[in-house]
């Protein structure tokens, strides 16, 4: 159980590396491009402290199985709600998408949902302390992290990157940590943030259009 003190170092580590991969890439290729290789620098490094997780600590996250069915109350707190958070944004934008880009949006939304959810909640779901201080401390580092990572990509004011960013996926955070202690499958939790990332577009924005609130 002392080893697993380890675990809460570990999103320091995807932080300060996934930060040197975006200053590195967004310095030495074009803006609308450099996000490529620097979210395969944060997905690599997430995926090497799920690999030292689980040899060093023997933790490993649970995807489970699909049946049976979660509860309906967990499912709309923790799959449906989250979602819901981002319709205004796509209503509001998806017009101005390029057909072209709905592919990427999907692929970028596949990849995105299973690194993240793998690390932010089925790696630090298994922090030493009580459940609502793992909750806490992983929504917390997961909301910032989009901030402090990406918010060199948005074209947007700094206040508003704060709200949109930080404040509302420390909600998502919350929502899915708190599906996966109660159910203990991440498979849920990976499709809500899948259907999050295409309701947020993700991909038309990190290529640098300005859509936020236009």
């Amino acid at each position: 159980m002392r080893d697993r003190y380890l675990l809460l170092f570990l999103p320091f580590v995807v932080l300060v590396v996934g930060r040197l991969g975006v200053e590195v890439s967004a310095r030495v290729l074009p803006l609308e491009w450099s996000w490529i290789p620097a979210f395969a620098v944060y997905y690599a490094v997430i995926q090497g402290c799920v690999v030292f997780a689980r040899r060093r600590l023997g933790v490993v996250p649970s995807m489970g199985s699909w049946l049976p069915l979660p509860k309906v109350g967990l499912v709309l707190g923790g799959v449906v709600l989250p979602v819901l958070l981002t319709l205004r944004f796509f209503y509001l934008n998806v017009a101005s998408i390029p057909v072209g880009f709905f592919v990427g949006i999907a692929v970028f939304a596949l990849v995105n949902a299973y690194f993240e959810e793998l690390f932010w909640r089925g790696l630090l779901e298994e922090l030493p302390g009580p459940p609502v201080f793992r909750s806490f401390y992983s929504a917390f580092l997961f909301g910032y992290s989009h901030y402090f990572l990406w918010g060199i990509y948005w074209l947007a004011e700094p206040a508003v990157v704060w709200i949109t960013t930080c404040v509302v996926t420390f909600i998502m955070g919350l929502l899915w940590s708190w599906f996966y202690r109660r159910d203990g499958r991440l498979g849920y939790p990976i499709v809500s943030h899948i259907l999050v990332d295409v309701g947020n577009l993700s991909v038309a924005v990190f290529f640098g259009l300005d859509l936020v609130f236009r």
